[in-house]
């Protein structure tokens, strides 16, 4: 008889959890996102990774008029990179085609400009492109 109590008890609790986990996770995550309006800036980075997206977001930010320059990040070669290029393969850097991006999307070529220091990560995008 109690296990057929803790058991009822154990579904009861499941569906419960089932029922309410929904709403509960989702007004939790509302709560997690922060929506700063833009303000206008001097340029706008597009941190590397995640192309063709983020080049078409910072051109679609600097069409509407928020910044008159766009900075792309750039990323030391990889070590297959190296490799191909040692090979005589001729490899385009991620920065080249986020360039292409952002002048098909409309950005002018005099607005674009490519960090010189390649970054390791986010961290250090962030910390050459403020420095």
């Amino acid at each position: 008889m109690t296990t057929l109590i803790i058991a009822g008890s154990i579904v009861a609790c499941l569906m419960l959890v089932a029922l309410l986990g929904k709403p509960i996770l989702t007004a939790l995550g509302n709560w997690l996102v922060i929506a700063d309006p833009l303000q206008s800036a001097s340029c706008i980075l597009v941190l590397g990774g995640y192309l063709p997206f983020r080049a078409m977001e910072g051109a679609a930010i600097h069409r509407a008029g928020w910044a008159p320059q766009v900075w792309l990040t750039q990323y030391p070669p990889t070590t297959e990179e190296r490799v191909l290029a040692g090979m005589g393969i001729e490899i385009t850097p991620e920065y080249q085609f986020s360039s292409r991006v952002l002048q098909y999307c409309g950005v002018p070529p005099a607005a674009i400009h490519v960090l010189e220091r390649a970054s390791l990560d986010t961290e250090e995008e962030i910390r050459f492109a403020f420095n």
